[in-house]
């Protein structure tokens, strides 16, 4: 490639980098719903392959569900339901009761609040508005128990208000309260969560991140927010251990949820009447105390008739209330999705550029698309292992498209480019060779460099008594018949993939296995001699009518070691054969009876039963001081000669 073609490469995809970038900078939905859902594909592979993130085994579902419906001792909306539930629930000794539903009506409120106060472990959601002006009402003020944290610098958060909160009687006997406000992506599907809203420098949380701050034994004081990371220190784990949690988000405040799997498959689920029903009795409580001690229960409605239900990345349909406990289970796991910064992402592009420039450079065709696509998938199986056991999200559809289109355009320069140079060679060359020779010239430009030594077949014919019947004949008529028979000759010769070397007067030289490699080359040198005679017998019955030549041929072929390649003189090169081999086939055409085919021993020893032979001994040839053994080709009883 020529340093002009190579600026022309830089440049061109210098270029569409500049698109690509401009496109997700203008519709940054559609590029980023590819981006994401092809995430979800890396999430639900992983799954599929076994690949197991950390799960909890202390987080459960206590489920409202279908089957409680009909066991319910109060209607679905009566708070002493919930009441009696969470009396249980404390019995068992599970250690957070994290309520994903608002409790506004008044019924049972005693009974409720009651058993909230007496548990110390309930925690309840209120769903918060974005404040657009700096107003804020009596009416509109933040319940003290939602406030958590505080930062210097929380404008990195949205300001809220509360839109819908629990009674304040049950609010004010929560150990906590969070919010649970969560948005979809562009595409629908819920993957993120809000960490925090604020107002002024207090931090509301989501209820997820309070149940576990307090579980974790976490001083809200010592909250630090910085640098798009959210540090929770010196979390206090059951089991004794003590380390720092590091929760990273976007530069929205919200965080990417990792999801370890479908929903009714990750965590433990009991129903709400299968609760009620063990805790009617001793040995239930018994039996829930084992199984439910020290765990953190999320309480949620997930019956069909249900509003908080929509997309995620393992389902087109699930209860929401599934993003706070995969969320939850990330901070019990300290196990968090982590987005590549984008001076990783800019380096990641540039490495592709770079990449593509020096494959543009160095390989054509094949080898360019093969090393395109060995890039792709090394990258892409890079990306899935850093996803799936590091967490770390790398982008997917921008390097593996730019790999694509980079891929694509390279080739249409390169096809462009090798059209512009053979129509400039074919222009140069196409008068000193013949079409096969120029149509690997054409395909492969060094042969003109290239002479080699292989064993091929060659082929003479020439026409029996041309001479004396030429000898009172007009130029224009034996121009014609040459013209016609060899054309004829040509057709044949070209159809069973043989090259002809020269045209001698009225004779040919062809030869077989180059520049197009066949095993069988004296088999197709063969059925090329049979089917001469043939088209020759057809023009001699054609010209018969006319007063024409009464055409006769013969034909010598020989198998051997020749020289094959492009030779000659600067000014005039001949893709041509030559050696003791092109010889001796010249001298078998020679001792060849009249329309007959006359082969050496090497080219009979290479023939198969179907081609029927007549010996003729051996002769005497000039230049060879052995005897040649020869065989006719009895090409009319012979099925290949109806070829």
């Amino acid at each position: 490639m020529s340093k002009r073609q190579i600026l022309n490469v830089i440049i061109v995809l210098a270029l569409l980098y500049g698109v690509v970038r401009l496109s997700w900078f203008f519709s940054p939905r559609i590029f980023e719903t590819m981006e994401l859902q092809a995430q979800d594909g890396l999430l639900r592979l992983s799954y599929s392959l076994g690949i197991s993130q950390n799960i909890s085994p202390d987080i459960v579902y206590i489920d409202l569900d279908d089957q409680s419906l009909a066991n319910l001792p109060y209607s679905l909306g009566d708070s002493r339901l919930y009441g009696t539930l969470l009396k249980i629930l404390d019995d068992a000794g599970v250690a957070v009761q994290l309520f994903d539903m608002l409790f506004v009506s008044e019924s049972g409120e005693d009974e409720l609040t009651r058993n909230s106060r007496a548990a110390g472990n309930v925690y309840l959601p209120i769903i918060l508005s974005s404040l657009k002006n700096e107003q804020q009402t009596k009416e509109q003020t933040i319940p003290l128990k939602a406030f958590y944290a505080s930062s210097q610098n929380p404008t990195i958060f949205p300001r809220a208000i509360p839109a819908i909160t629990a009674i304040s009687a049950l609010n004010d006997t929560a150990a906590g309260l969070g919010h649970i406000n969560c948005w979809p992506d562009y595409d629908g599907v819920y993957r993120r969560l809000p960490l925090f809203f604020r107002d002024d420098t207090k931090l509301i949380p989501t209820l997820s991140l309070r149940a576990a701050g307090d579980y974790l034994n976490i001083n809200p004081d010592n909250i630090r927010v910085e640098h798009r990371r959210v540090i929770l220190p010196n979390a206090q784990y059951p089991d004794g251990r003590q380390k720092d949690i590091i929760i990273p988000f976007d530069d929205q405040g919200k965080t990417r949820v990792l999801f370890t799997g479908p929903w009714p498959q990750v965590f433990a689920h009991y129903s709400v009447a299968r609760i009620l029903e063990m805790g009617a009795t001793e040995d239930g409580r018994y039996d829930l105390q084992d199984e439910l001690e020290g765990t953190l229960a999320i309480i949620s409605d997930v019956t069909t008739g249900g509003r908080d239900f929509g997309p995620v990345p393992f389902a087109s349909y699930s209860p929401l209330s599934e993003i706070h406990a995969q969320f939850l289970n990330s901070i019990l796991t300290n196990t968090f999705l982590i987005e590549a910064p984008d001076y990783q992402r800019l380096l990641l592009d540039l490495a592709i550029l770079v990449l593509l420039s020096l494959m543009a450079i160095r390989l054509r065709g094949f080898q360019l698309v093969g090393a395109s696509l060995t890039i792709t998938i090394v990258m892409l199986v890079s990306i899935f292992i850093g996803f799936s056991y590091f967490q770390v999200i790398i982008p997917l559809v921008r390097p593996t498209g730019l790999l694509f289109v980079g891929t694509a355009i390279i080739l249409l320069m390169q096809v462009i480019s090798m059209q512009h140079e053979k129509r400039i060679m074919q222009t140069r060359l196409a008068p000193y060779f013949a079409p096969p020779v120029m149509e690997k010239i054409l395909t492969s430009p060094e042969m003109l460099k290239n002479v080699s030594k292989k064993k091929l077949t060659i082929l003479f014919s020439d026409i029996v008594g041309f001479t004396q019947w030429s000898s009172g004949k007009e130029a224009q008529e034996i121009h014609e018949t040459l013209n016609r028979y060899f054309q004829e000759m040509s057709s044949v010769l070209f159809s069973h993939r043989g090259t002809i070397d020269k045209f001698m007067g009225d004779g040919m030289l062809a030869f077989f296995g180059d520049p197009e490699p066949c095993e069988d080359h004296a088999k197709k040198a063969v059925q090329a001699a049979l089917a001469m005679q043939k088209k020759t017998w057809q023009l001699k019955k054609e010209w018969e009518l006319t007063g024409g030549m009464q055409i006769r041929i013969r034909i010598g072929i020989h198998s051997g070691e020749v020289v094959v390649g492009d030779m000659g003189s600067r000014e005039r090169m001949d893709y041509t054969v030559i050696g003791s081999s092109v010889n001796l086939a010249q001298r078998l055409e020679s001792n060849c009876a009249p329309d007959r085919i006359l082969v050496s021993k090497d080219v009979y020893e290479q023939l198969d039963d179907s081609f029927l032979t007549t010996s003729n001994g051996s002769i005497q040839v000039k230049g060879f001081d052995e005897p040649v053994e020869v065989y006719y080709i009895d090409h009319h009883q012979n099925p290949a000669n109806a070829a």
